[in-house]
């Protein structure tokens, strides 16, 4: 059974800040570097936890073979329960100095992790093709002395599969977005009595797509989108109370580096 119908997601933000730095073997203009960051934000998703283990974060040289011209990036091993990291919310992954220059992939080498639902803990194996680390194809270039951020959208719904005998599989499937070309839509979710309702919240322009669920704590109901593309958007609210209609609100504008803030939305009852 292939979970593709979520739309849900998580990113991973790549900050690339240009400095001065040491020499890099393979590189003509080694002498200077970049400052690499990498942070993981925003998911939601049916599970009580997905807990995924990154142990290695390399990127690619353009015009290097393809098995050379790897940098290393990160090698310590995380775990990280991406369903924590949502509206807004991100921890760092990665901060290294990198070489300026042209790279066109990034290889995340993950561990077997685990996924808790209805209470039980289920194992969540990798996929045989990404054993070795699975790879990004994607194309940026680090300048000196400017800033390059680049989010990966984790789609869990499309990967994660469910194996039978209580296993699931990790094949990642990402949406790849410059972030310096991104923005943010934020609002609230609450009742026609001014309560917070939990809803599930889904962005959308064309037939991309990208969701979250509102923080219902303290009452607040709030909500953000982050890291998507500039345009104009739909937004559908689900409500996890039947007793409220979905909502839906069109020709919402983001743009670059701005929140659009929706404000408080109230929702209809059926």
């Amino acid at each position: 059974m292939n979970l593709a119908k979520s739309g849900v997601v998580v990113g991973i933000l790549f900050l690339l800040v240009t400095t001065i730095q040491c020499v890099d073997s393979g590189s003509a203009a080694a002498d200077y570097m970049g400052e690499f960051r990498l942070k993981l934000i925003d998911a939601a998703y049916g599970f009580q936890e997905l807990n995924v283990v990154i142990r290695r974060i390399e990127i690619h040289r353009k015009d290097f073979g393809a098995d050379v011209g790897w940098r290393m990036v990160s090698s310590e091993v995380h775990t990280y329960d991406i369903l924590q990291l949502r509206n807004g919310v991100s921890v760092n992954l990665v901060l290294e100095s990198v070489p300026i220059g042209k790279y066109d992939k990034i290889r995340i080498t993950f561990s077997e992790g685990y996924i808790m639902k209805d209470g039980y803990r289920r194992s969540l194996l990798l996929d045989p093709k990404i054993v070795n680390g699975f790879i990004q194809q994607f194309e940026f270039e680090i300048f000196e002395n400017e800033t390059y951020q680049l989010t990966f959208d984790f789609d869990v719904g499309r990967s994660v599969t469910y194996l039978g005998n209580n296993q699931y599989s990790l094949y990642p499937v990402f949406r790849v977005q410059p972030s310096l070309e991104a923005g943010a839509i934020a609002g609230s979710i609450r009742s026609p009595e001014g309560n917070a309702i939990f809803a599930n919240i889904y962005t959308f322009t064309g037939i991309d797509s990208v969701s979250t669920s509102n923080d219902t704590t303290n009452n607040n109901g709030s909500f953000q989108i982050t890291d998507i593309p500039t345009g104009v958007y739909s937004i559908l609210i689900v409500p996890s109370v039947g007793t409220y209609a979905d909502t839906l609100i069109e020709n919402i504008i983001v743009e670059a580096q701005k929140i659009t803030q929706l404000g408080s939305i109230t929702l209809s009852h059926k």
